[in-house]
């Protein structure tokens, strides 16, 4: 949880305490960790720790709770940007929390869903924003393309899900079921039930296109912007 803490909230999940902070350490942003335990009088007591995001965009996690009580965080996005138009940053997508024994889940919000399109039989998108669900089999691949060039690429290995792009390479921890992946322009967000991973992409043309290598089950929609 590194030297420092910045937007630390101590918040209510499925009836438990979490503490959602930003980790700072060595003069570098990191990603957003948290810890699961009891507040009361004033003071929290940790029993559990772990790291909620990851990649290199993700960071200072904001908490609300939706129309229907429900407890959602949003978080800053670094490395987003089209200078020549003249902006810098984003806000990811709303994530609902949830916890799984001692590990805080986020799940994109379900409202979301009312943007979906229907599911694209080739793969490719229209434009340059889509909704991805994936169920990969271990040491299958998924391949994020824009204009014929690689964009993303996902592969499932036992305990990680590692995602490459031509600026690097990063991973976050998968166990199984579905893998969600939301493309937004220059933006890409995965999720399992175990971490989120945000991500900047460069993409070269006006659409993405989504191919799996044969393994495991990929539903592609567009998403209406």
């Amino acid at each position: 949880m590194g030297a420092l803490w910045e937007c630390p909230q101590i918040i209510e999940v499925d009836g438990c305490h979490v503490m959602v902070s930003s980790v700072w350490d060595d003069d570098v942003l990191h990603y957003a960790g948290y810890a699961v335990g009891r507040y009361a009088d004033g003071h929290f007591e940790a029993e559990s720790w772990g790291q909620l995001t990851f990649g290199p965009s993700y960071y200072a996690p904001s908490f609300f709770r939706d129309a229907e009580g429900r407890p959602c965080l949003t978080f800053w996005m670094r490395g987003i940007a089209d200078l020549e138009a003249g902006w810098a940053s984003a806000h990811s997508v709303p994530h609902v929390l949830t916890l799984d024994g001692d590990v805080l889940v986020a799940t994109p919000h379900p409202d979301l869903e009312k943007y979906r399109g229907g599911v694209t039989a080739d793969g490719a998108l229209p434009a340059l924003a889509g909704d991805i669900v994936w169920v990969p089999e271990r040491g299958s691949e998924l391949t994020i393309t824009s204009g014929g060039t690689s964009a993303l690429v996902l592969s499932a290995e036992d305990d990680r899900l590692q995602a490459r792009t031509p600026s690097g390479g990063w991973s976050v921890p998968y166990t199984d079921g579905e893998v969600r992946v939301l493309l937004d322009a220059q933006v890409a967000e995965v999720s399992t039930s175990r971490g989120v991973l945000g991500l900047a992409l460069e993409p070269a043309a006006d659409h993405y296109a989504v191919a799996g290598d044969g393994s495991g089950t990929v539903l592609v929609r567009p998403l209406i912007r």
